[in-house]
């Protein structure tokens, strides 16, 4: 590829947002539209946004992954360029107070799920003639919080799946890498950034001393989805305001 070419420039990707209704996912999703991929975001409801398309998908229900992949595979010829794994659950409990139904579900949601869209998405990312696989990880996979076990436990597995992936699939000119991101201002964070003091509490974990908006995670993502990145695997790309250097 020629340096004078544009580093961002998807005009013929073909690119599956797991979990891009909402949040990062969606910021992630519309950058990617921005610069010329053709996007289909996967979730269990349908939410209005600039991709192109939508299907449904329950990533902790391994028949729905199927299907859904077996129609993206219909709607595509059998072939994508790009796929952004944005799906999971959270779960502030502690350990003592965590039943196993809660830890499984967890667990389904987050690392089996990755397995499930993972082992679907390979045969269409060959078939593409190369591939960017993008796991949306977190801090918390390098980092412990109170209330936070499951949920840390399931992003650390997720870091060292992704760079399994990275060995395994890199004969196939696919790469697999992670992006973490730290606190960010979503509808998953409203609670606690509505809170003046528990805000600032947060904060205080931060160098850049704030949370982080949707738009700052996009181009993270569009440099490992891009061609630009054909030399990058198996890596993980703190998005977090400096807190996982401290």
């Amino acid at each position: 590829m020629s340096a004078a070419a544009p580093a961002f420039d998807f005009a013929g990707a073909r690119a599956l947002v797991v979990g891009g209704g909402t949040g990062l996912g969606a910021a992630m999703a519309e950058a990617l539209v921005a610069h010329g991929a053709s996007v289909c975001i996967a979730s269990r409801a349908r939410h209005a946004g600039a991709a192109h398309d939508w299907i449904p998908l329950d990533i902790g229900d391994q028949h729905s992954v199927i299907s859904a992949f077996d129609e993206l595979s219909r709607r595509w010829d059998g072939m994508l360029h790009i796929l952004v794994n944005c799906a999971g659950v959270n779960l502030r409990k502690r350990v003592e107070e965590t039943t196993a139904e809660e830890w499984e579900k967890v667990l389904r949601s987050n690392l089996t799920g990755a397995f499930f869209i993972a082992r679907q998405a390979v045969p269409l990312l060959r078939k593409a003639g190369w591939g960017r696989f993008v796991q949306v990880n977190s801090v918390l996979a390098r980092t412990a919080m109170p209330l936070r076990a499951s949920y840390a436990a399931n992003k650390a597995g997720l870091l060292q799946f992704t760079r399994s992936l990275a060995v395994e699939w890199a004969a196939y000119g696919i790469t697999a890498n992670s992006i973490s991101p730290g606190p960010f201002l979503t509808d998953v964070t409203r609670g606690i950034v509505s809170d003046e003091a528990a805000y600032r509490r947060m904060c205080e974990r931060i160098p850049l001393g704030r949370f982080g908006s949707p738009a700052e995670i996009a181009t993270a993502c569009l440099f490992l989805c891009s061609k630009r990145s054909s030399y990058v695997t198996g890596v993980d790309i703190p998005v977090d305001g400096g807190w996982s250097a401290v």
